[in-house]
């Protein structure tokens, strides 16, 4: 029977606390605990933001020209959607915007 404890503790004998390298697991932002239940957190979002919002976790340096390729509507309406994922809380401009880049929450 597999007993990961007694590994681990014979590793942790043999070789030292050097042996073991603990790892952050960053938890995503985008689930909200309500209750027992994680809800997703785009899931009130339109088609067309959780578009946005995918193109822009591929690549953080998209730019708003190259997003109405991508997602066929124009330039108001990118704006439009950007704004209101970042008033409400799903997408950040971190610098400049020449050299900053978009961080989704």
């Amino acid at each position: 029977m597999y007993n990961g404890w007694n590994s681990c503790k014979q590793l942790r004998e043999a070789y030292g606390k050097e042996a073991f390298e603990f790892v952050t697991i960053p938890f995503e932002k985008r689930y909200l605990k309500v209750g027992d239940k994680f809800l997703d957190k785009e899931k009130n979002l339109n088609s067309t933001r959780r578009w946005i919002l995918k193109e822009m976790r591929n690549n953080p340096n998209i730019t708003q020209q190259q997003l109405m390729g991508i997602v066929g509507i124009g330039k108001t309406a990118i704006q439009s959607n950007i704004s209101y994922l970042r008033k409400n809380g799903y997408l950040e401009r971190i610098g400049s915007n020449k050299n900053g880049y978009w961080k989704v929450l």
